[in-house]
């Protein structure tokens, strides 16, 4: 209904530079992708490089020589024959891969990176939800908009504190505590034919 993210999120690995050289000398011995036919070895590389570069935050030579130690010796077709890569061709490819729009495959099912991708969707969806249903003037406490937005959402859930949060950063407002009650004066909840009621998205609301 919305439209899906193009760009990846992700997150850079933590640690001192010697734990992030550890993780990604075992990645290129253990876990980067060879590829057996060797057609394949340049998409490869550039996937390697990319996460050394952007994800493990490595620099040119220490990339370089990770490398020609862990990731060359795997470089191999069935029938034995060798494809390692030169020291020239990792630094080119190191150029390449601090070019924009090049993303690292690694951090991306980072927890942080998980819960960062909630959040901006999150926003990205309350930014149509408040063109399309909310109207300036009136009240609405911040339960009965939570529940229109849950209900927008097709049901899926979004705490108090993170809504508020992103409501705020996204119009500026914050709730207030007339008579000790939370509401948000000056925006109400829009009819329409999704079943979001005036102002809360629950049928039989009277906010």
């Amino acid at each position: 209904m919305i439209g899906t993210r193009k760009t990846p999120v992700w997150v850079k690995a933590t640690g001192t530079i010697k734990t992030r050289i550890k993780k990604a000398s075992f990645y290129l011995s253990r876990a980067s992708w060879v590829p057996q036919d060797a057609c394949d070895g340049d998409k490869a590389i550039l996937i390697v490089v990319t996460n050394l570069r952007r994800y493990f935050q490595l620099c040119s030579r220490t990339t370089v020589s990770l490398i020609v130690r862990f990731y060359n010796p795997r470089c191999v077709t069935a029938d034995g024959r060798s494809w390692a890569w030169s020291e020239f061709s990792i630094e080119r490819k190191y150029r390449q891969a601090g070019k924009r729009g090049i993303y690292p495959t690694l951090g991306v099912r980072d927890p942080k990176a998980i819960r960062l991708a909630k959040k901006l969707e999150a926003v990205r969806q309350l930014r149509f939800f408040w063109r399309k249903f909310v109207r300036p003037g009136g009240r609405c406490t911040p339960a009965e908009l939570r529940a229109a937005f849950v209900a927008f959402r097709g049901g899926e859930d979004i705490t108090p504190n993170m809504l508020s949060r992103i409501i705020r950063s996204v119009t500026g407002l914050r709730p207030i505590t007339p008579f000790g009650m939370k509401m948000y004066r000056g925006v109400h909840i829009a009819e329409t034919h999704l079943g979001l009621t005036h102002n809360t998205g629950l049928p039989g609301s009277d906010c």
